[in-house]
């Protein structure tokens, strides 16, 4: 809210009054005409606003039947050139309201004299003020007078002239731009803000509202995180007799794997088999690793609910601040008056539901693998070599009895893996809209 510096000196009405038609410096001059309705008030409100600010209040007496005269607006704390003064007056009889009329001017001069006529039915020069909103405000009463304004800090943002300077907010010296700056208004859902670096803090009398991105980028698809491998298996069996070597009627003994020495009891018999298993695919191993989100552009923004007046018509005070002055709202929308908007689209989140999967080929070549047994248990003494390179291959060898045995595999290899097409897609989530001054 506004508020004029000081209401004082209202110039009586009494009958045969002259009309002055000039006014004295640094005043606004109402002269008043009653019709006769009006003039048998005795008592006429004078309301006084600036800049379409709360107004302020004062009564005057007057005589019943006067119907001319003077009222004489004076501002002590500075003449408001360049602001709008509107002035209400409403003749009272009793308590009761016998006319009424309002008129607004803006002071372009060091003084005004303007006319004003009362009449019963409201008439006169309307300033298309609701008649509950021309009605005393419950806060003047009992009437305030300007001349009483008691000095404090100056708040730039309360749009009320604290110090009694005549200036509010922006307007006033103890406001100075590197504390208060004057931006285009801003509309529902808009808010005041300001854009910075990511990693900035957000300045005094700011908040952060979020991080907004644009340009969402990643690549096509897949390239690492899998893997390719093979692995043989050579295993031992003994038999219970050689009718059983031909028929595949085995008894599992060992499982050996590498080509340390293994061992275990004797065979009770001279007969036992070798097996080689080879695979017929490379098995998958790892995790294939999506793409790397990126944005192309990142800002901090900054909002502040801190308003005040003291500015031209269309804008308002708000605390100054490194960055540009701007607006954003959640969604998209049309900038406000005096706004351009910032090239994007802008975001706050990202949805991804990508999937990528990766496959193995066969391997190149077969399992081989010695194997290798010893009628000692530790793998030294009556050696007896056998090659194997084809799955289920099974031989039956005379001699032993064998109590240890080595075997060395020879894998085929693996290619590379292949990454398949990606699944689901990367979708920029919470549109926002961002529009700064030029």
């Amino acid at each position: 809210m506004l508020r004029v510096i000081a209401l004082a000196a209202l110039s009586a009405l009494a009958a045969g009054c002259t009309v002055k038609d000039s006014c004295a410096g640094d005043t606004v001059l109402v002269s008043l005409t009653l019709d006769a309705a009006a003039a048998q008030a005795d008592e006429l409100v004078i309301d006084v606003a600036l800049d379409g600010a709360a107004p302020l209040e004062s009564s005057l007496a007057h005589t019943p039947g006067a119907a001319a005269g003077n009222v004489v607006i004076k501002f002590p704390a500075g003449y408001p050139k360049g602001h709008t003064v509107a002035v209400t007056v409403i003749a009272r009889a009793a308590g009761a309201d016998v006319g009424q009329a309002g008129v607004s001017v803006t002071l372009s001069d060091s003084c005004e004299a303007i006319a004003l006529s009362v009449a019963a039915s409201g008439g006169g020069d309307d300033l298309s003020t609701a008649a509950d909103d021309l009605s005393a405000p419950p806060d003047l009463t009992p009437p305030a007078d300007l001349a009483h304004c008691v000095p404090t800090t100056e708040n730039c943002f309360n749009g009320i002239d604290d110090d009694c300077d005549g200036h509010i907010d922006c307007d006033d010296p103890d406001c100075p731009a590197s504390v208060a700056v004057c931006v285009p208004a801003v509309t529902s859902p808009f808010v005041v803000g300001t854009t910075l670096n990511p990693i900035s803090l957000c300045p005094t009398s700011y908040s952060s509202l979020e991080v907004i991105n644009s340009g969402l980028t990643a690549a096509a698809n897949c390239s690492s995180g899998c893997t390719c491998g093979v692995t043989c298996f050579t295993q031992l069996y003994r038999f219970n007799n050689a009718s059983d070597c031909s028929t595949d009627n085995e008894n599992q003994f060992a499982i050996v794997n590498t080509s340390s020495c293994a061992s275990w009891s004797t065979w009770n018999n001279s007969l036992d088999v070798h097996m080689l298993f080879s695979p017929t695919q490379c098995s998958q191993g790892g995790t294939p690793v999506l793409p790397t989100v990126s944005w192309g552009s990142s800002s901090r923004v900054c909002s502040t609910t801190q308003t005040g007046g003291g500015c031209t018509a269309g804008n308002i005070c708000v605390p100054a601040t490194p960055g540009p002055k701007c607006e954003v709202a959640s969604g998209s929308h049309s900038c406000d008056t005096g706004y351009n908007a910032v090239a994007g689209p802008w975001y706050l989140n990202y949805s991804d539901t990508r999937q990528c999967s990766c496959s193995c080929g066969a391997p190149a070549g077969n399992c081989g693998s010695n194997v290798t047994l010893y009628t000692d248990s530790n793998c030294t003494s009556g050696a007896t070599a056998f090659a194997a390179n084809a799955q289920n291959n099974i031989f039956c060898p005379a001699g032993g009895p064998f109590s240890s045995g080595k075997i060395a595999i020879t894998p085929p290899t693996c290619g590379g893996p292949t990454y398949n097409p990606e699944t689901g897609s990367l979708t920029p989530t919470n549109l926002q809209t961002l529009c700064c001054t030029p």
